[in-house]
């Protein structure tokens, strides 16, 4: 190996952490912040939306962690859902989801897709059910399937 490729590995390798560490801290803190100003705007009884938290579990991996998501309306009856989970307890990851469903017998049943890149398993879909006070999905990609299960938070 010479001199100068190890240098240039080294200085790559670095650049590609402070990539990482800027894009996940940056994450977690646009996710904080709308987490806590979700905290304080009253959600209208019977309502969906709002602040939701839990635990996913992976029925391919027996891996599981916490989960945070923040359920916003949006135009034509679908949801915004903006999830923050940890893997391994440490490694967070924040995504958006656009969910698409309808209202039946006081359950709001919906769909979705998004795209968590290579490094996680690549195109996700989710299909489950929320009513006011419980939000349940199951979850699959290429490598992955399992569920999550929320509640909302203590105030």
């Amino acid at each position: 190996m010479h001199r100068g490729s190890k240098s240039r590995f080294t200085q790559w390798a670095g650049t590609l952490m402070l990539v990482v560490a800027a894009g996940g801290s940056t994450g977690c803190l646009t996710f904080e912040q709308r987490w806590e100003d979700a905290r304080i705007y009253d959600v209208p009884a019977g309502s969906i939306q709002g602040r939701w938290q839990g635990e996913w579990r992976s029925d391919t991996t027996d891996r599981q962690g916490p989960v945070r998501c923040i359920l916003t309306p949006v135009r034509g009856g679908r949801y915004e859902a903006r999830f923050d989970t940890r893997f391994a307890r440490f490694v967070p990851q924040e995504h958006r989801v656009i969910l698409v469903g309808e209202e039946r017998g006081g359950l709001w049943r919906f769909r979705g897709e998004s795209n968590l890149g290579w490094w996680t398993g690549g195109v996700y879909t989710y299909q489950g059910q929320v009513s006011p006070d419980r939000f349940f999905a199951t979850y699959t990609s290429a490598q992955d399937s399992g569920e999550i299960e929320m509640t909302r938070p203590a105030s």
